[in-house]
């Protein structure tokens, strides 16, 4: 099995995880995204509004400057 194989997988077995009170609050789990054979790899904080109405990471305004500082250009 690939990398993105195995984290697809993960992705979809964690979609309706209730194993903690996280899930009391949010509307869908925000699943990392990227290159699954990445030598680096950015962690950020908890996904906020808009990332839980989307189901994406770093999708708000506030998100914009973590995509500026690891991309070296502007969003």
């Amino acid at each position: 099995m690939t990398p993105a194989e195995i984290l697809r997988r993960q992705e979809q077995a964690l979609q309706n995880c209730r194993k903690c009170k996280l899930c009391e609050g949010r509307t869908h789990v925000v699943f990392g995204s990227g290159n699954p054979t990445a030598e680096f790899v950015v962690i950020g904080e908890g996904p906020g509004a808009d990332e839980d109405a989307q189901g994406l990471p770093i999708r708000s305004r506030d998100s914009s400057r973590s995509r500026t500082f690891v991309s070296g250009t502007s969003c």
